[in-house]
């Protein structure tokens, strides 16, 4: 690129599209992912309007947590094998806990 070429350079014009996308990821990151009810409770609900917007439920532990084997992770978070009072689960930890600024992918 000559210097005459990058003196008359000029940053893009704002996009409508561009800014509808934003608009639309700021509101996706306000809806609430957590629910407070006990897992229990919240699993055994099979409403329609659980399956539309699902929630992750409150873990309340009920015994000792034993760490059996990592069974994979990835941009979300880290999945473990666990065993809690005899009984064995999958156990996934999110990197993050609240929605990051702007427009970077984020799961829950």
């Amino acid at each position: 690129m000559s210097v005459t070429e990058r003196i008359g350079w000029q940053p893009p014009k704002p996009s409508p599209s561009l800014a509808r996308f934003e608009a639309r990821c700021h509101k996706a990151k306000q809806q609430p992912f957590l629910d407070e009810r006990p897992m229990s409770e919240a699993v055994s609900s099979c409403a329609w309007q659980n399956f539309r917007q699902p929630r992750l439920g409150h873990f309340e532990n009920q015994g000792k947590v034993s760490f059996k084997k990592l069974l994979g992770y990835g941009v979300d978070g880290v999945v473990w094998k666990v065993a809690i009072d005899e009984r064995v689960y999958a156990l996934k930890v999110f990197w993050d806990n609240r929605a990051p600024e702007g427009t970077r992918y984020w799961s829950a």
